[in-house]
Parts: structure tokens; sequence; C-alpha cells
């Protein structure tokens, strides 16, 4: 810990406060391993006018959120409650595809470069996953009440971030260059 660190180094690692002063201490990442990917949520609302409700792990990075489409919120229970896997596992996959078929890929299409990595969380290798490259994004916006919103041209994306994780989350966001 001899090394002198001047003040523009601290500031580029630091996170930033509205008033563009810098957090110093426990908010500084400086010191900490910032991962590749995170695990920042599992419930989302995408579509405009009436958006359906979806579950799945949402991976953040600095480039792309990764919405993985396990389920509509309103099959989750009917699964859970009926367990007639192989049919409802037809009808939940035909539902959740629907409305992204032009965006939606398999998670078994990512590069490996993304699947193997040490910070990817997602287990499973099979599935939807819908894909939002940060050049699509023409807003961000947060709100500690809603949640936080992507929107592109073709949709908006309402996603819901664990609700005790959320100042590590936003630090790490910010961290890796996303600013709302």
């Amino acid at each position: 810990m001899g090394d002198q660190i001047d003040a523009p180094q601290v500031a580029q690692y630091c996170v930033w406060q509205a008033t563009s002063r810098p957090f110093i201490g426990s908010e500084c990442l400086m010191n900490e391993h910032v991962p590749r990917f995170m695990l920042v949520g599992e419930d989302m609302l995408i579509g405009r006018g009436m958006p359906v409700a979806y579950h799945g792990p949402i991976v953040a990075s600095a480039d792309t959120f990764y919405l993985v489409l396990q389920s509509t919120q309103s099959l989750t229970g009917l699964a859970g409650g009926l367990a007639l896997a192989g049919g409802l596992a037809t009808l939940i996959s035909n539902v959740v595809h629907q409305p992204f078929r032009k965006q939606c890929l398999d998670l078994s299409q990512l590069p490996p470069e993304v699947v193997e990595d040490g910070d990817w969380p997602v287990k499973e290798r099979h599935g939807p996953v819908v894909m939002v490259s940060k050049s699509c994004v023409q807003k961000v916006t947060y709100s500690f009440w809603t949640t936080f919103a992507l929107t592109t041209d073709e949709n908006r994306y309402g996603l819901q971030f664990f609700y005790l994780k959320r100042p590590r989350i936003l630090r790490y966001l910010r961290s890796v260059g996303w600013s709302f």
C-alpha cells in the first residue's frame, strides 16, 4: 500500500454523485474486483402500452443487458401449481418466444466468451434470451420507487432489481459506464 495514487486516478475508479463529486471509501471500486457480468434481478416488464411481465435472470454487463425469459408471471404460478411438465413447458415456451421472435436468441447461441466466463451467473444452457445492447438504448431511467427502465426504438424494458442489493447494483452499473 506504499503506492501513491493521485486524484485523477481515484476519480476514474470511483462512483460519482449527481453533484460530480466522487464517493470516497467503501463506495470506491478501486480495490474491488469489478465483475464482467452481474445478476441484477429476476422480474421484468417488456413492451409498450400493455407490457408483459416475465420472470428470469437479468444479467448486466458494460455494454449489454441479457434478459433470460423463463416464464411469464401469469404462468409462473400455474406452472408450480399444476406440475404438468411436458405440455405446460411447451405452452410457456411458445408464450415466451412469441413477442420477441426477431430479437430472441437461445442461450446456446451466445458467444463462448460470454457463457464460459467465470462471472456469468446463468447456469442454464438453453432457453430464450433477449439482448439489449447499450448502442440500441435511447433512454435509461431509474426511480427508487419504480423500475430501472431501458427504452429502445422497439420496446421498453422495465427491470426490477433485487431490493436489498440495489446500492451495489447501481454502483456496478455506474462503474461499467451506464448513466442514469
